[in-house]
């Protein structure tokens, strides 16, 4: 099932290919010629076909290609679909992704949060701001094919999106890997979450990695609330929508919103719930350590403090925090392990007040070695 929903907002620069290449839609056929072409497709015919025909039409021939036809093993792989949107995300716009706060989720950083939303409570499973799906699709593999395929079936399947093309991939991936007597199963909702029009279903948990970008201009039909009045955020009325309708929630955000003046808002809606908060410093290692293409000429590094929150709503005891995690990249393999960001948590729980307007500094219990006979290093919130 798929639904649109559009509306004007500071997203309209990802619903429209005018201002890059052609507007006009192509006409798929899969010719000889067109076949053979793509089953010896190279990122250098990717890019050249994004820059003549745009991002968008290509995307709509590669998808119906891999379900219709072949999937090439050597590059035009389901595997390799979240790089290749990016590299021509890079190409269409190599400001666009920065203007619209994209971080895309590293793999180490989709398995723990996956774990973690394993163990939470909610029967419809959704993915907001899911992109090309990494965070969906390594919950459906964590769960395991049975589980994934039944989930699906049972229609308990959710991806939100304002990109359609993102939508797209990503749907073509699951159908892809798990059937493509699957495909009409797929709740599909693109449009700009933040307007009133859009819900979560009921009984849902969600999981999701938001934009990270400052509010240039509201949408017609957003809600207006404290949290975008005083925040003018967008993560943090991401966090807002999702945490006041959702059972549960698993969501990889900037630090911010713990100590910020202008998130004291958010922080007084937390109070009305529970869970973990786990934060991370960015030097030397950052938790998004991917490679960034376009305006981050392939940088394996940036400016982001990241937290991982995972919020209950049967929970309103307030949460347990981590302090800021600093890590060397030598040792993320150690630290990224549910386990061991758990030891870090403090063992009292926190909720705020007019005394205490923002989450304090952390005190752990006294950690082993993690690697090496070294104690990682920790710093205080």
């Amino acid at each position: 099932m798929e639904k649109n929903f559009f509306h004007g907002s500071l997203f309209d620069s990802l619903e429209t290919e005018s201002q890059h290449t052609t507007n006009q839609n192509l006409d798929i056929d899969f010719n000889e010629e067109l076949i053979s072409k793509l089953k010896s497709y190279t990122l250098e015919k990717y890019v050249s076909d994004v820059e003549t025909f745009g991002l968008e039409n290509i995307w709509k021939c590669i998808c119906r290609y891999v379900l219709e036809i072949d999937e090439n093993n050597k590059f035009l792989n389901t595997r390799n679909f979240g790089e290749m949107y990016e590299i021509g995300l890079a190409v269409k716009d190599k400001q666009l992704k920065k203007n619209n706060g994209q971080y895309y989720t590293p793999e180490d950083v989709a398995q723990i949060m996956s774990q973690w939303f394993c163990q939470e409570i909610g029967e419809n499973i959704c993915d907001v701001a899911c992109g090309t799906g990494k965070l969906i699709l390594t919950y459906l593999d964590y769960i395991g094919r049975e589980n994934a395929i039944e989930l699906i079936r049972n229609g308990k399947l959710y991806l939100y999106d304002i990109d359609e093309t993102a939508l797209n991939i990503c749907k073509t991936i699951i159908i892809k890997k798990y059937g493509n007597n699957l495909k009409d199963k797929i709740n599909v909702v693109c449009g700009d979450f933040l307007s009133t029009k859009i819900k979560l279903p009921n009984n849902c948990k969600v999981i999701s990695n938001p934009p990270y970008s400052n509010i240039q201009q509201t949408g017609r039909d957003w809600m207006s609330t404290a949290v975008l009045n005083d925040s003018s955020e967008l993560y943090a009325i991401f966090m807002e929508k999702i945490i006041k309708n959702s059972n549960s929630s698993v969501i990889i955000t900037p630090y911010s919103f713990i100590s910020g003046t202008k998130f004291l808002s958010l922080r007084k809606i937390l109070n009305r719930f529970g869970g973990e908060i786990y934060s991370f410093d960015n030097v030397p290692g950052n938790i998004f350590c991917g490679r960034k293409h376009g305006i981050f000429n392939t940088n394996t590094s940036n400016s982001v403090r990241a937290a991982i929150t995972v919020v209950r709503s049967t929970d309103s005891d307030g949460f347990r925090l981590t302090p800021l995690i600093r890590f060397k990249s030598s040792e993320r393999e150690d630290l990224l392990q549910c386990k061991t960001l758990e030891k870090f948590l403090s063992l009292d729980k926190q909720k705020i007040s007019d005394k205490k307007p923002m989450f304090y500094k952390s005190l752990i219990p006294k950690l082993k070695n993690v690697k090496n006979g070294k104690i990682l290093k920790t710093k205080q919130l």
